[in-house]
């Protein structure tokens, strides 16, 4: 088991380390599950996310009069806005939420945020009592080269292109 627990450790100080340089996008992408996406495919994901207004400051208001965005996941966003990289210990605390269905509320608007792309983990926080939680940031402010990227797609291009990709990764499946 020593030496499991050694690479364990090893593979967790590697996603930290990509995770801080910010050389990849890093959050729920696809779904329920964290993952890092190349900066080289991000512009594409953009371009057929469905929260994709165009990847202007103010698209989360229009998502969430459009009734895609809950109030939970606004409130999130403003506050990222506003500070910029932000751990979940401070968002937490400037929402003031304590835990209890508030907790539940919050976790499903990180999530929301970034399955829409609209924010990412970008870097490691030591702010709560285990030492170790996430600062998130918003794509449009980390990425500008890549979303500016992907206002020059159309989603059918984009979908070709990603399925093309995917495909290549795969071979003939």
């Amino acid at each position: 088991w020593g030496s499991h627990s050694r690479l364990y450790g090893r593979a967790w100080e590697w996603k930290d380390a990509i995770l801080c340089s910010r050389s990849m996008y890093y959050g729920k992408a696809l779904g329920d599950y964290r993952m890092f996406v190349s900066l080289w495919v991000f512009p594409y994901l953009f371009a057929l996310s469905e929260m994709n207004y165009g990847g202007d400051k103010d698209d989360y208001l229009e998502l969430y009069a459009d009734g895609k965005l809950s109030l939970m996941a606004k409130h999130i966003y403003e506050v990222i806005a506003e500070r910029g990289p932000t751990s979940t210990t401070m968002l937490r605390r400037r929402l003031g939420l304590d835990g209890g269905m508030d907790s539940r509320r919050f976790e499903h608007g990180l999530a929301e945020l970034q399955r829409g792309l609209l924010i990412g983990a970008v870097d490691i926080a030591r702010d709560n009592r285990w030492k170790y939680t996430f600062a998130y940031d918003s794509t449009l402010r980390q990425y500008p080269a890549q979303i500016e990227r992907a206002r020059t797609l159309r989603r059918r291009e984009a979908m070709a292109w990603v399925l093309r990709w995917y495909l290549g990764l795969v071979g003939q499946a």
